[in-house]
């Protein structure tokens, strides 16, 4: 939380002494650009309405009279010409200076001409019908000609110097774009200046004045001004100006009046600047803020992924980078979890901003990001980047002394600038994930192999829903029959995935790939609605069907309310609840206790047949037969790993028989190859038996052809 400013603080900002951020300087600098735009566009349109009136009121009757045509335009026009100029230039500077991208050679030719002709124009400054040096009247209208036309020069000289600098470098420099805008000021304030003198010291009425003041009110309100500057300034121009009247003219006098006049609209002025920079100051905050959360991430101050990926795909495009030199890392925070659940978020958000600085000292601000959560992303130079690396993991492990937290790196090596960020770090992250859970690895580089792997996982998960709709996952049926007399008695639903490009893809390619993407409800949902069509196809037809099996993965009841997507699919088909057997892993009701044990409760109170499936693939929990009401117990395969050799495999399968027996369960084991292995199930007291001894996992078609010539013989009850 920021700190409370003091009342102090809260002067020097008000007045404008607390330096603006880099970012703000720009933000009114370009404002001042439009204004002064709009201005130049202003005073182009008076000074061309002031020639033409000159023209018609002084020029023609002298011309009529015998002068010279030339003569008389330049001396009862020359100010306005030369004004009209620099609003030219002015406009020039202002529209290219806001115009993108800079770094081009029309921007440069375009200002050169409106500068040089405003130079080239000033050159007429020793034309100038001056006075005589004879009175102060004369000598301060001769300084403000003379200051006119050098001011004039020097906006010309520094519009040129500023585009040359921006056309060279290709980078915009607010400072130096400062220095045109403010000569612009001054040349606008002495010509107002010079018209309102001149003709506040005639023994016309002086109604020339309002155009001294209509240039401050231009330089004022239009730009934008620090508070200090603003009231320094004003106070200067208007003090110094009412004194010059004062001293200077002897026939008009300056009355008690003028003054009151002169110093209300001084205060009014300066009330109107401190407003007018407090509402632009206040604009430029905000958007600063907007900015700041579009391209940072809150939490470390890291660049966020998005600006990442702008920001490197612009530097690869204007540098030519070699095959190799930069490398894409992707890292991740290996027990950050755990430092979450032992210290709690606050400790852990200040572990995760530990960890950004010490990136971001490693590789630089623009080159490293927050991707999310724990995972960062780095565009590093090859060389010396283990190094760099290294240190990181040591400074990483040291941040807590208990639980000694790890980075992996993923490392994707630069190839061409066809190749989009997003694809580099992706490709990056997927060469991490394989170290993910090796402690013996911390760095990997994406090679040819992983290539393979990740294009099909971007094939998989870029395509299950097309997939899904257009048949090309299918379910297969492996057979479950009764340990005694080997009938048919259910099968268990296994997803297939036949792709017309890449041909039979094998379960353990896609399904961790979708299990990883949090995609593996859209598969499951599929075979729940395969399973019930094709039950339905043969009820229609009085044909003999038995009771499937159906896996539900752990991410199902995270990812959507899996016991309403079922039962909905179910009912729909009007299939028979005791046709349909749900099937739960072991290892899944250790994850989420509550989520499963509501969704345990709800498929039993819908009538349907809960099934344990894998027990013993893992740590198996006891806790896991006494806390939920399962049906069947499935024994994992491994049961049967070493049945021959290993002398403790048939009394720990019996006591899990016996156990389930005496919880009122009934069970199944899987993986049977052998009629050895069947012989001994059937003796333990095992009441199903699944494995390839009595087929693999086959299509729709093979096993109704298998069960309608009677070569599998069903009987579904026990």
């Amino acid at each position: 939380m920021n700190k409370p400013l003091s009342y102090f603080q809260i002067l020097l900002e008000f007045f404008g002494f607390k330096r603006n951020s880099k970012y703000v300087r720009h933000y009114l600098n370009e404002s001042n650009l439009r204004s002064g735009m709009l201005m130049a566009v202003v005073i182009v349109a008076l000074e061309i309405w002031l020639i033409c009136r000159q023209h018609e009121k002084y020029i023609i009757p002298a011309v009529q009279s015998g002068t010279n045509y030339f003569t008389s335009l330049f001396d009862n026009t020359s100010n306005f010409w030369l004004f009209l100029l620099a609003g030219v230039a002015m406009f020039a500077f202002c529209f290219t200076a806001l115009k993108k991208p800079h770094n081009t050679k029309s921007r440069l030719v375009w200002l050169l001409i409106a500068s040089g002709l405003l130079f080239a124009y000033c050159g007429l400054a020793f034309r100038e019908p001056y006075r005589e040096w004879t009175t102060t009247k004369n000598i301060a209208n001769n300084v403000f000609l003379i200051l006119l036309y050098a001011l004039s020069a020097l906006f010309a000289i520094f519009v040129a110097i500023y585009n040359i600098h921006v056309f060279r470098t290709q980078k915009e420099n607010d400072a130096l774009g400062l220095v045109p805008i403010t000569l612009f000021a001054l040349v606008c304030l002495t010509f107002g200046m010079k018209v309102s003198f001149s003709d506040f010291g005639s023994t016309r009425e002086p109604k020339m004045i309002i155009c001294f003041l209509t240039m401050v009110l231009y330089v004022a309100c239009l730009l934008v001004w620090k508070p200090y500057l603003s009231i320094v300034l004003l106070g200067i121009i208007f003090y110094g100006f009412s004194l010059m009247l004062q001293t200077m003219v002897t026939q008009r006098e300056f009355t008690s009046g003028d003054r009151v006049n002169y110093i209300t609209f001084y205060v009014s002025l300066v009330m109107v600047a401190i407003s007018l920079y407090h509402q632009r100051y206040n604009d430029a905050k905000k958007a600063e803020e907007l900015e700041y959360k579009a391209n940072f991430d809150d939490l470390t101050s890291l660049h966020n992924f998005a600006h990442f990926q702008t920001f490197v795909a612009d530097f690869v495009k204007r540098k030519s980078l070699g095959q190799g030199d930069y490398v894409y890392l992707f890292i991740d925070v290996n027990g950050f979890k755990t430092i979450n659940e032992t210290y709690g978020f606050v400790r852990g958000n200040e572990f995760l901003i530990s960890i950004g600085e010490m990136i971001s000292k490693a590789f630089g601000d623009e080159f490293s990001c927050r991707v999310s959560d724990d995972h960062f992303a780095v565009f590093a130079n090859a060389e010396g980047m283990q190094k760099k690396i290294a240190e990181l993991i040591e400074k990483t492990r040291l941040l807590d002394e208990h639980i000694h937290p790890q980075l992996k790196f993923g490392a994707y090596l630069y190839h061409n600038d066809e190749e989009t960020p997003r694809r580099a770090v992706d490709k990056a992250h997927y060469a991490c994930s394989l170290i993910k859970h090796r402690g013996d690895l911390h760095y990997l580089e994406y090679d040819h192999e992983m290539h393979l792997g990740y294009y099909m996982t971007q094939y998989v998960t870029s395509h299950v829903d097309e997939a899904a709709e257009k048949g090309w996952i299918v379910p297969f049926y492996q057979p479950v029959v009764f340990a005694k007399g080997r009938e048919l008695c259910g099968v268990e639903a296994l997803a297939r995935w036949n792709d017309p490009e890449r041909g039979f893809l094998n379960p353990g390619q896609f399904i961790p790939i979708l299990e990883s993407a949090r995609l593996i409800h859209k598969l499951d949902v599929c075979i729940f609605e395969c399973v019930c069509r094709d039950l339905r196809g043969r009820l229609d037809q009085g044909l003999p069907v038995v009771p499937v099996s159906l896996n539900f993965s752990r991410l199902d009841f995270e990812l959507m309310d899996a016991v309403e997507v079922f039962d909905n699919i179910v009912n729909r088909y009007q299939i028979p609840k005791d046709l349909l057997h749900v099937e739960i892993t072991e290892s899944a009701l250790s994850d989420d206790v509550n989520l499963l044990s509501r969704a345990v409760s709800e498929f039993k109170k819908r009538g349907y047949a809960l099934w344990l499936d894998d027990f013993g693939s893992g740590y198996s929990s006891l806790n896991v037969l006494k806390d939920y009401d399962f049906d069947v117990l499935k024994l994992d395969m491994k049961f049967l790993s070493g049945f021959r050799t290993n002398q403790k495999s048939r009394p720990l399968i019996r006591s899990c028989i016996q156990l389930a027996h005496a919880m009122g369960l009934k069970t199944l084991c899987e993986g049977v190859e052998t009629s050895d292995q069947a012989d001994f199930l059937e003796e333990a007291g095992c009441l199903r038996l699944q494995g390839y001894l009595y087929g693999k996992a086959m299509p729709k078609e093979e096993l109704v052809k298998k069960i309608d010539s009677g070569e599998f013989k069903v009987r579904i009850e026990e």
